[in-house]
């Protein structure tokens, strides 16, 4: 049996990008249920001004799963959540 999932990634914050957290983007690459992800460009570029998810249209990215071990799949996959609103840093800009 396999166990899949396309993640869409969500953007937490609002404000102008001063940082992506490519810790986090490399521990979820480096996951063993990880088959493919992808940052949308936008979002990469610092100075670039975020706005939160509010539906599909409005994702950051997406992360392909992919694994026969169902306790490694979970696992990767609630980390995944877990580190999301980790993902972008930004600077609050007042409107």
């Amino acid at each position: 049996e396999k166990f899949a999932q396309m993640v869409h990634l969500s953007c937490f914050v609002e404000g102008k990008l001063i940082s992506v957290n490519e810790e986090a983007l490399m521990e979820i690459q480096n996951m063993e249920s990880v088959f493919d992800l992808e940052i949308y460009g936008y979002f990469l570029d610092v100075g670039n001004i975020l706005r939160k998810t509010v539906d599909i249209r409005t994702d950051c990215g997406w992360v392909q799963m992919l694994n026969r071990d169902k306790d490694a799949f979970t696992r990767d996959y609630n980390r995944i959540i877990e580190l999301m609103p980790t993902l972008f840093q930004v600077e609050e800009i007042s409107t």
